[in-house]
């Protein structure tokens, strides 16, 4: 973890709220770009992590509508993929439990962070490595993690 610790501290954090907020194009640009980096890892069989901004969630569409919002405020797991009204969604498990909404390309916009699991659950020793991702989004590889 402490590999993972000090790569994060030099992440440079994607800003959904910067361009992408102030325009529903370049959030669904954004977002379908985000969202097939995570399609893929679900496709591997690797459930994602995801740090996103929620300020206004409730009201909201297709875009953030605090275009000020500078930070991750929530984090959710994405663990498989449906299909709701005929769009592609993504399957969602929450902190707050209960029936977890699907979370649609539209929404990706808002992702500062991802990471997922890219080796088995007993990797050998060495250092960590972070490899950003398309989209802003960062991958752990977990292969050269060791417990010492």
């Amino acid at each position: 973890m402490a590999g993972f610790k000090k790569a994060e501290a030099s992440f440079s954090r994607h800003k959904p709220t910067s361009d992408t907020a102030k325009d529903p194009k370049l959030c669904r640009a954004a977002g379908k770009k985000a969202g097939a980096w995570v399609r893929g890892q679900l496709e591997k069989g690797r459930p994602v992590a995801i740090s996103m901004g929620l300020g206004g969630a409730q009201e909201w569409g297709s875009q953030p509508d605090d275009p000020d919002l500078d930070d991750s405020n929530h984090a959710f797991l994405v663990t498989g993929l449906a299909e709701e009204k005929g769009k592609a969604t993504m399957l969602t498990r929450n902190s707050w439990g209960g029936k977890n909404p699907g979370v649609g390309e539209d929404r990706f916009c808002r992702i500062y962070a991802a990471a997922t699991l890219t080796a088995p659950n007993d990797p050998p020793a060495g250092d960590g490595k972070v490899t950003k991702a398309p989209g802003g989004l960062y991958e752990l590889d977990v292969k050269n993690l060791a417990r010492k």
